[in-house]
């Protein structure tokens, strides 16, 4: 975890003492990229999380075993600091309120060094005034307060307005709103290219029924006898106008159909149901007392539905998969879980003499 050897000068302003006689210095960097040291017990961070322990573990194969002075140059100091103080026992330190942002790193930190058990008594306070604001623009990372603390009842239903308003910018990357996704804690989710494909495989479908033979107009299909000669001309024409309506459709969205892919779709979901939603069915005017009606021989009712069908179930049956759900109901369980519970598994019987002194230091 060290990114360089330079030492960092310990000064009593940059110092925080999470135990005033602890056994390990952690060199975290604030918000103005500026060295703090923390002095904390390696004990306690033991007890809080198992990526600790094992890091920790002198019979470990982690040189921060070794070492008195560890740095964590990539976690958020705020966030590492409630976990600590936690841990620690030193809850009047903790704060009254936390931001989004704050909210967001602390849920990173905690998939991190899995510390959800430590911080469950805490957060659900300080989360709840934010959880109104779970589908609001601007707080998308919600997405990973939700992966992390094991919200099943928000999850799916941020993934799938993720995965349908999400585009592709210049630089490949998935955006929302013109802002790129920085949702790293949560993989293989994103599955954007489920609802591509499958659109794209209802262009298809519709191109292939109006390039074959047999004609599509409900007139030609007349069960029971025979099609009139006047009837096969009249579903002919439609059909022609009817396949030209729907090719120049497609192409105005940049589809050629059986020849694009959906990484080749840089526009959102949304926006490509709602252009497919739109595509108008041209027909000619038929003339007055004409017998032929052709409003109900065209493909924009089909469309609307194969749409509607698409944007309800995709997302069920190809986002939220089994892996994932098994991940949430895992964190699920270590939110319910306490801390006290989590520290009495981890604690050996060498460790009770060390709870107890911290408890009493704490006061």
């Amino acid at each position: 975890m060290n990114d360089s050897p330079d030492a960092v000068t310990e000064n009593p302003s940059t110092t925080i003492y999470l135990d005033s006689s602890g056994d390990l210095k952690l060199l975290v960097k604030d918000t103005g990229q500026q060295w703090k040291t923390l002095v904390v017990s390696s004990n306690a961070m033991c007890l809080a999380s198992p990526v600790w322990r094992a890091m920790l573990d002198p019979k470990g194969h982690f040189r921060e075993a070794t070492e008195q002075e560890v740095r964590f140059p990539e976690d958020d100091l705020d966030a590492l600091l409630i976990v600590l103080r936690i841990a620690h026992l030193k809850f009047r330190q903790l704060p009254e309120s936390v931001t989004f942002k704050g909210l967001v790193d602390l849920a990173v930190l905690c998939d991190k060094y899995d510390t959800v058990a430590v911080v469950r008594k805490w957060l659900p306070q300080r989360l709840a005034p934010w959880h109104k604001h779970h589908l609001s623009p601007g707080f998308e990372e919600w997405l990973s307060v939700a992966w992390t603390f094991g919200d099943f009842a928000t999850f799916p239903i941020l993934t799938t307005s993720l995965v349908v308003s999400c585009d592709i910018d210049g630089a490949g990357r998935l955006c929302h709103l013109g802002k790129p996704l920085s949702i790293s804690t949560v993989p293989n989710i994103i599955a954007r290219k489920v609802f591509i494909t499958a659109l794209l495989e209802l262009c298809d479908k519709l191109v292939d029924r109006y390039r074959a033979k047999t004609s599509v107009c409900r007139y030609v299909q007349v069960r029971g006898r025979e099609s009139t000669h006047d009837e096969v001309e009249a579903g002919r024409e439609w059909d022609t106008i009817t396949y030209g309506s729907l090719i120049r459709g497609l192409e105005t969205m940049g589809i050629c159909p059986s020849a694009v892919i959906s990484s080749d779709i840089r526009t959102s979901a949304t926006d490509m149901m709602g252009q497919l939603w739109s595509i108008r069915c041209y027909a000619l005017r038929e003339t007055q007392g004409s017998k032929f009606n052709h409003s109900k021989c065209g493909f924009v009712a089909e469309i609307q539905k194969e749409v509607r069908r698409i944007k309800d179930h995709a997302a069920d049956d190809a986002i939220i998969d089994e892996s994932h759900r098994k991940h949430i109901e895992e964190q699920a369980e270590k939110y319910v879980i306490s801390y006290s519970d989590a520290c009495l598994k981890a604690l050996s019987a060498d460790n009770f003499a060390f709870l107890k002194e911290l408890i009493i230091n704490s006061r």
